[in-house]
């Protein structure tokens, strides 16, 4: 008998034992977060080794879409699901437009989509946390969906003409959300869609906003007649400092501050790429040094990204730069791009970066590859065919790249998420 009950006790223990392990992991995916540049400081950082050598494509995910396109880059989720905003683009009819956003599994099968009516591309790339999806829409509505079946969950119309900008999302899955128009910044609960501030600026932006890495502070980036990088408290939303360089004409309001290993706030300007490194000093800010990529600049959006040891900043227009920079601001390499084009995020993984580019005025959207050490190229890859775009890039766990594009060579002007290893 005492065996017997020996016996039981142990695979009552291995039974808790088993219990704790199913609790820890379902309490890491409900604490799992993502969103634009894969975290609340957008970084672009992930923790992983992509392909160093020329990828394959091992699946296109078709959308059927006519003339639609995935923007932005697209986020995955702890368990390797996707998601990403697709809507019509400026090719398609403006009767008719539609947008919203989709998922699929790691394999590729489409798992939802929600799309709404007069919504064309979202731009608003998607933020995950705790099950849900949480995005801005064109109708100047910000959304939760429900991350297993695409369904809204909650739903609050602002005074916005527009919103495009990321959500990022804190550690209890509070949203914080900027608009176009006269809206401002706002914070939601995450959970109930109440409101829980609002900040307004008296201009729009489509900027996503950043938290510190003790997420009792956000950044936000602004321009017209609020031109500046604004510090607000996260609990209340009250203006802490608000900078902008002297003599300089900027536009903060399409790039979104990044925060490096340090707490330093890294905020480029759209108007020329310029990248400016800021030290919050608690009531004020502090400008440390300012970098600007090589090239004829024009209109750049973010695209920027650190990995804790370097910082890297693109540029879009004639010949234009990437650069890796130290965190003094001192230039390790530069890589150019030659001829026009116009690049959109980087993606810093732990060998190696990618990014990104269109060519305009009716060229083909590629990825590129350098050595991060170096600034080699690794590899190049035309992923559209003439006359479309590559949005974004991601990449998994397992190693494969995610873009996504408004059409390949095989399926033209139809959205097409592209994976590759």
């Amino acid at each position: 008998m005492a065996r017997k009950f020996g016996s039981a006790g142990r695979v009552s223990k291995g039974c808790v034992a088993l219990f704790a392990i199913m609790l820890w992991i379902a309490s890491a995916i409900a604490d799992h977060r993502t969103m634009l540049a894969g975290d609340a400081q957008h970084t672009g950082y992930v923790k992983a080794k992509g392909p160093r050598e020329l990828p394959q494509v091992i699946w296109q995910a078709t959308t059927g879409f006519d003339r639609a396109i995935f923007d932005m880059a697209p986020v995955i989720d702890v368990e390797g699901n996707i998601y990403s905003d697709i809507g019509s683009s400026w090719r398609a009819p403006e009767e008719g437009r539609t947008g919203g956003a989709i998922s699929f599994s790691a394999t590729g099968k489409e798992r939802w989509r929600n799309i709404l009516p007069k919504g064309q591309y979202g731009l608003s790339v998607p933020a995950v946390a705790g099950g849900r999806v949480y995005m801005g829409f064109r109708d100047g509505v910000v959304r939760a969906l429900d991350g297993a079946s695409g369904k809204v969950a909650w739903e609050h119309a602002l005074p916005a003409t527009s919103i495009i900008a990321a959500p990022a999302i804190d550690a209890k899955h509070n949203i914080y959300i900027t608009t176009l128009g006269q809206g401002g910044i706002f914070k939601f609960d995450g959970n109930t869609g109440e409101v829980l501030w609002n900040k307004a600026f008296g201009s729009g932006s489509g900027a996503s906003p950043a938290l510190s890495h003790d997420e009792k502070t956000v950044y936000a980036g602004w321009a017209e007649h609020s031109t500046g990088l604004y510090a607000l408290d996260a609990e209340t939303g009250a203006e802490k400092w608000k900078w902008a360089p002297e003599g300089e004409e900027v536009f903060f309001d399409w790039c979104s501050p990044m925060i490096g290993k340090d707490g330093t706030i890294y905020q480029q300007s759209e108007k020329n790429g310029r990248l400016y490194a800021i030290a919050d000093e608690g009531t004020r800010a502090r400008l440390k040094w300012s970098y600007t990529p090589g090239g004829n600049i024009n209109d750049t959006p973010r695209t920027t990204a650190t990995d804790g040891e370097s910082i890297y900043v693109g540029s879009s227009g004639t010949d234009p730069q990437i650069a890796a920079l130290t965190p003094d601001g001192a230039a390790k390499w530069t890589h150019t791009i030659e001829g026009r084009a116009e690049m959109a995020n980087i993606l810093v993984t732990e060998d190696a970066i990618y990014f990104p580019i269109v060519v305009p005025d009716g060229g083909a959207g590629w990825i590129h590859a350098l050595d991060k050490k170096t600034g080699k190229e690794l590899w190049r890859k035309k992923m559209t065919h003439d006359d479309s775009d590559a949005g974004g890039v991601a990449l998994g766990k397992d190693g494969v790249l995610y873009v996504g594009t408004s059409g390949t060579d095989e399926h033209k002007y139809e959205g097409v998420l592209v994976a590759m290893k």
